[in-house]
């Protein structure tokens, strides 16, 4: 997860959107080449990856991608924001379990590649 946002702060130009998975921003300078797609995904009960930081990670995205913050969809253990500029979202997705949430047993049965993908398929390189 922390390789991708920083290959997102740096690589945004390669990338058509991304997905860090319990990952936080290790980088302290973040400017993409432009507004960049991202999901971001958390488990709620993470002791290694904490989610305390979540909050400060998905401001940094709305704030890169110049996002509304009053825009914002809910739907299972997401929240989008889609008012960002060049059509980029941020997705902030928080399903419950720790570390290894991401097995077929989670209790709220989120699978990575199940949403990944099609958020990912929204999006192309401009």
């Amino acid at each position: 997860g922390a390789m991708t946002y920083r290959l997102t702060c740096e690589a945004a130009d390669i990338f058509a959107a991304v997905a860090p998975v319990c990952g936080w921003m290790t980088v302290t300078t973040c400017n993409p080449a432009r507004p960049i797609p991202v999901l971001a995904i958390r488990g709620l009960n993470d002791t290694t990856v904490r989610i305390d930081t979540a909050d400060g990670d998905i401001d940094k995205w709305l704030s890169n991608d110049t996002c509304a913050e009053d825009q914002v969809t809910t739907s299972g253990v997401c929240k989008t924001y889609k008012s960002c500029e060049a059509g980029a979202q941020v997705m902030d997705c928080r399903p419950r379990g720790g570390h290894n949430f991401f097995y077929a047993s989670n209790p709220d049965n989120y699978l990575v590649p199940d949403n990944a993908w099609p958020f990912f398929k929204q999006f192309s390189l401009p």
